[in-house]
């Protein structure tokens, strides 16, 4: 929603993707070969199987040898995130991770459970309103009660108060009834409910972008002394890539645990007007980057080096 150009990459069930056959580069049937395009369609599948989600611009494939088992990808996502995370990490802090859940059942709340669990500041947001899993996760979320023993973690642990604990059951029987868990959707959804700071329930209905939510909850598990040095820099580069300037001032210019040096004031400036963000230009301004003392030649010519050649402010400039 913000005109961001990143790469989206999905993990998905090889022998569940929907004419997988088409997307086989060689004429004998086998992966590999020469590459060349494929003409994949996006349509309604047979039950059962699911097509490549359009929006993703890199596809990983779990291949077993079988057609139509369940989960088979559940343990390589995991491990892919996890190495994704453990890559990007500054001064011994992973990447975060954020859980986005979306409808879903058992399985998606067992892998919401485990994301939090690692503790190194993931997230989840769950999209209220998608109906299954996830509107009884809100439901539970929103409707739980703290009691005084502690769970793991430290956390306080959760229970429905009498006049809801009926209704979650009901919801729980009316879409799951027949795979008889009610009691251990209960249980993870009352733990996911102890982690007040890491979720964030966003509802289809609000205006705010999504993108403006999953930031927030970065924003917000991360708020943490121990991670804010190592991360803080990197979270307000993410804030100006997504443009969102009322996160950046809300979550890291608002708290005094960190105080930017005016060498990281400069990098950020460099990279707001790179990225022609104005408000994030005013807000570094008023958090005190000089712009005297940031125009230097060398800065200068960064940002000129930046332009495109074919925008207006290029030709401005060489015509001057």
């Amino acid at each position: 929603s913000s005109g961001i150009n990143a790469e989206y990459g999905g993990v998905g069930n090889w022998g569940k993707t929907w004419k997988n056959h088409l997307l086989v580069h060689n004429r004998n049937g086998h992966y590999g070969g020469q590459r060349e395009a494929i003409t994949y369609p996006i349509e309604p599948p047979d039950k059962g199987y699911a097509t490549l989600d359009p929006n993703h611009t890199h596809h990983f494939l779990v291949d077993d040898g079988t057609t139509g088992t369940d989960g088979i990808e559940y343990e390589f996502r995991a491990a892919l995130e996890t190495l994704i995370c453990e890559r990007f990490m500054i001064q011994n802090v992973p990447l975060p991770m954020v859980c986005i859940m979306v409808e879903g059942g058992m399985r998606s709340l067992e892998i919401a459970i485990s994301t939090l669990r690692k503790g190194t500041g993931n997230t989840l947001v769950v999209l209220k309103g998608s109906g299954r899993a996830s509107d009884i996760l809100c439901y539970g979320f929103e409707n739980s009660i703290e009691i005084e023993s502690e769970g793991v973690g430290g956390r306080k642990e959760r229970k429905m108060p009498a006049e809801c604990d009926a209704e979650i059951k009901r919801l729980i029987q009316k879409d799951f009834g027949k795979y008889k868990i009610e009691q251990q959707m209960l249980d993870i959804i009352l733990e996911i409910s102890a982690y007040r700071d890491f979720v964030t329930i966003y509802s289809i209905q609000n205006p705010e972008p999504l993108d403006f939510y999953i930031l927030s909850s970065l924003m917000k598990s991360s708020a943490n002394a121990n991670v804010l040095a190592a991360t803080k820099l990197r979270q307000m580069r993410l804030a100006i890539t997504w443009g969102h300037a009322k996160i950046a001032r809300e979550f890291i210019f608002s708290q005094k645990l960190y105080k930017f040096s005016a060498y990281e004031l400069e990098q950020l400036m460099l990279f707001a007007i790179t990225k022609q963000r104005t408000e994030f230009v005013k807000l570094l301004m008023d958090y005190g980057c000089d712009l005297k003392q940031f125009l230097t030649a060398k800065n200068l010519k960064i940002l000129f080096n930046s332009l495109d050649p074919k925008s207006g402010g290029y030709r401005l400039l060489m015509e001057k």
